[in-house]
């Protein structure tokens, strides 16, 4: 991130303003909304204030995920155990015997559509309820589901966060879904990251392809 604008391959050398501009512009054009921005520049230049900066602009809220401070389960979720109903029936073939599935954070899972038609659900059934116990002012005053506003989901520190740790981030940032139910992204979730440069001293790693190109 430099004073001089040049384009070098696929990547574009821009200053703070410059590129300020650019998320403001991702965030405006519904044909970019499914691209990801990823800022490279030295430690300590703005990068995570630019992030702030317009969200704050553009009333979005920020979630930040410090990639290099992540592990594997932070995006996975740990396994917790999925029990047959009955032990009896599992035994004799009829159903599992049990078995584990991922569960991610909640940090994540509110970004989701699933999270949003969840809790749409619940919302429209307790309504239901008090309209059918005659409580009709109580439900008017519940008003409709307020669908979630924008959020930038920001992936700081992107590539110095492990090699593992960034393959947890493939779909997240080439299909926008994650876990073993691929959990989706709600469209007004913007992925933005931004990563220091090993030749300013930091300590980072090689992004695979798929990722580098995306």
């Amino acid at each position: 991130m430099a004073t001089k604008k040049e384009v070098v391959s696929n990547k574009l050398t821009i200053d703070l303003s410059e590129a300020s501009d650019l998320v403001h512009a991702h965030m405006q054009d519904e044909s970019t909304y499914h691209d990801v921005i990823h800022l490279w520049g030295p430690p300590g230049v703005g990068k995570s204030s630019i992030i702030k900066q317009v969200a704050n602009e553009m009333n979005a809220k920020v979630v930040t995920f410090m990639a290099a401070q992540r592990a594997r389960e932070d995006l996975v979720g740990p396994p917790y155990l999925i029990q047959p109903e009955d032990r009896n029936n599992a035994l004799k073939g009829r159903q599992p015997l049990g078995y584990t599935k991922f569960f991610p954070p909640e940090s994540v899972l509110r970004l989701t559509k699933q999270w949003a038609e969840e809790q749409r659900a619940m919302h429209n059934a307790q309504r239901a309820v008090l309209i059918a116990e005659g409580k009709a002012e109580e439900a008017e005053k519940m008003g409709e589901y307020k669908e979630p506003g924008p959020v930038v989901l920001f992936l700081d520190e992107f590539a110095n966060a492990q090699p593992d740790v960034q393959t947890v981030y493939h779909n997240l940032i080439l299909e926008r879904s994650f876990g073993d139910e691929e959990y989706t992204l709600r469209d007004n979730v913007f992925l933005v990251a931004a990563s220091n440069r090993q030749e300013d001293g930091a300590h980072t790693y090689k992004m695979s392809a798929p990722l580098a190109t995306r």
